[in-house]
């Protein structure tokens, strides 16, 4: 699959191809939108440990999730919105708490 088109892949394998791209880079600052919803448990696991190594040695990396469990194994604040309108921005627990709570 290496020399296709990106175009010829599937949606999970465009995702993990972006994944390994925008994990290969050194950003002072890295968005990231859903980046586990793709790929099977392997993959999952790989793609965290990789996002754990990359945000210890990134300035900031901005990720957008519904997933408590990488929220709890990655983020030092967390940032909720609600119909575009920052509701929470703070401690993690209680950013948890409160999107379990609204959700």
């Amino acid at each position: 699959a290496f020399d296709r088109p990106i175009r010829t892949l599937s949606g999970g394998m465009r995702g993990r191809v972006g994944f390994g791209f925008a994990t290969s880079l050194e950003p002072e600052i890295l968005l990231i939108d859903e980046v586990l919803g793709v790929g099977d448990p392997s993959f999952k696991s790989k793609a965290t440990s990789r996002l754990k190594k990359l945000v210890k040695k990134t300035g900031i990396v901005l990720i957008s999730t519904h997933s408590v469990g990488l929220v709890k194994e990655l983020a030092s604040r967390v940032i909720i919105l609600q119909n575009g309108k920052i509701i929470y921005n703070g401690e993690v627990s209680e950013g948890i708490s409160l999107y379990s709570e609204i959700k």
